[in-house]
């Protein structure tokens, strides 16, 4: 169990959705609650007053509408560099040296 990744401090409970995608739950059990936890798969079931169930934690969240953190993303591609004027000597070297031995 791990706290609340908006920041609010709550302890949440992790679970996958059936396409694969992380999400917090609240711990505890609430009325109306609409996702069921199968062997950590979280389903979406009816909502109804009289079923104890889970709540995605930004449901409860005081701090949901808040930005969080994203993953950094990968650097653009970038062309190598040119060799410097010397290196191209060198390479031009090695393969003229190559090719009369």
């Amino acid at each position: 169990m791990t706290t609340c990744p908006s920041g609010c401090g709550a302890p949440v409970l992790w679970a996958v959705t059936p396409r694969g995608n992380r999400i917090p739950l609240d711990v505890e059990l609430v009325p109306g609650g609409n996702l069921e936890l199968r062997s950590g798969i979280a389903f979406r079931i009816r909502a109804e007053a009289s079923v104890h169930a889970y709540r995605c934690h930004f449901a409860s969240c005081p701090r949901a509408d808040q930005p969080r953190r994203r993953r950094a993303r990968r650097k653009p591609y970038s062309p190598p560099v040119p060799p410097t004027p010397e290196a191209r000597e060198l390479l031009e070297r090695l393969r003229n040296k190559d090719r009369h031995g």
